[in-house]
């Protein structure tokens, strides 16, 4: 695997165009947002970006992750932004930590095993052993690696491969729940850009057409008070308070005919569920995130607290949702609902584990070049491989 950075102004242009320069199998490592422009972190495979067509390229940096002693070299960079700008935001040195720890992070998951890199011996089958090769190029951990290959049992053809191949899948993914109409309070928490707001005005309609329930949205964010757009839907009252005891005498007028949706920012999450969790023992939290999350980002909301479902957004995205089956392998959080657009006349949909699944068998099904039906070719001597 190898790692790129991309700067971009709009973060939605930023991972089209990283599906359109590194592929499917790209994956967004880490954001950071500075003043005028977005930093991405990229994981991707070099071999699947050769086969792409070259577009025009903006400001990067490249390192390779398997050479710790590569020197960090600047790519193409537009003519409109003098070198010493670009050197201002931001310094070799940040890039080169961000990568390492991305890359720490991807290998440490050993789940008790030996530091030392696990090996790969069979070497009877081909499609065994190219569907490994093709393993190792994915931004997934050592763990879950090790977790595919071994499912793996020895298949004759393309199609039985696949078909372990989702099995596996299916049973690192936790069964989904569906949302309970009669639950009166759900804490919709997730960052900046990945359709949280939507996502809360989407549910409470819902939940109020479903119910017959008057709905409110309670948007929090601790800062400089905004002006929130009503929605166009008349039964959904939204509310915006950036104060801690506002929000918690908010939630403390309970009434069994009204729905309440909290629109929480990731970054307000530490301070705000405390007091949510204080004052109401009935609220049910659930996670929203894009398919094409950022790794250490999804994992640092999934690992530091307690979530009743995940809600993923961007459904329809074109890139292959690897952080989205490490988070769900590692932290096993139901999924339960999502959407493919922000638009309010889109409704929410139910998600099961088989959504994720299948653009993963798409993947290695596009890469595998062994025949479907066909026996798998063995090879008399294959040579031990390390996965990284």
């Amino acid at each position: 695997m190898r790692i790129a950075t991309l700067e971009t102004k709009l973060l939605k242009n930023g991972i089209k165009e990283i599906s359109e320069r590194y592929g499917p199998s790209a994956v967004i490592l880490r954001s950071s947002d500075c003043r005028e422009h977005s930093a991405l972190v990229i994981g991707y495979s070099e071999k699947e970006k050769r086969n792409l067509k070259t577009s025009t390229m903006r400001e990067s940096i490249e390192t390779d992750s398997d050479s710790s002693n590569r020197a960090l070299e600047v790519a193409e960079k537009s003519a409109e932004k003098p070198e010493k700008e670009f050197s201002e935001k931001r310094s070799f040195k940040d890039v080169g930590d961000i990568v390492k720890d991305e890359i720490a992070l991807l290998s440490s998951r050993n789940d008790g095993r030996s530091t030392k890199d696990l090996f790969y011996t069979e070497s009877n089958n081909f499609l065994k052993r190219e569907f490994f090769e093709i393993l190792q190029e994915t931004p997934t951990s050592r763990k879950l690696k090790t977790v595919l290959l071994q499912s793996l049992t020895s298949p004759q053809n393309k199609l039985e491969l696949l078909d372990q191949l989702k099995k596996a899948i299916l049973a690192e993914i936790p069964k989904p729940v569906q949302i309970d109409p009669s639950d009166p309070l759900h804490i919709i928490a997730g960052g900046y850009g990945v359709g949280k707001s939507s996502i809360a005005l989407k549910m409470a309609t819902q939940l109020s057409e479903a119910t017959g329930k008057k709905a409110s949205v309670i948007c929090f964010e601790e800062g400089e008070q905004k002006s929130v757009k009503q929605p166009p839907q008349t039964n959904v009252k939204t509310l915006f308070t950036n104060n801690l005891d506002e929000l918690a005498e908010l939630l403390k007028r309970r009434t069994s005919k009204e729905i309440i949706i909290v629109d929480l920012a990731a970054r307000n999450a530490p301070s705000g569920l405390k007091v949510i969790r204080r004052v109401r023992s009935d609220a049910k939290f659930h996670l929203v995130a894009p398919t094409d999350s950022c790794i250490s980002s999804l994992r640092d909301n999934c690992k530091n607290h307690l979530w009743e479902s995940l809600i993923f957004t961007r459904l329809d995205s074109t890139s292959t949702p690897w952080a989205a089956l490490e988070a769900l392998s590692e932290f096993k959080i139901p999924l339960s609902i999502g959407s493919a657009s922000d638009k309010m006349d889109k409704e929410l949909v139910l998600v099961s584990g088989n959504n994720i699944a299948q653009r993963l068998i798409e993947y290695f099904d596009h890469h595998i070049t062994a025949p479907e039906k066909g026996m798998a070719t063995n090879a008399s001597i294959m040579p031990d491989a390390a996965v990284h």
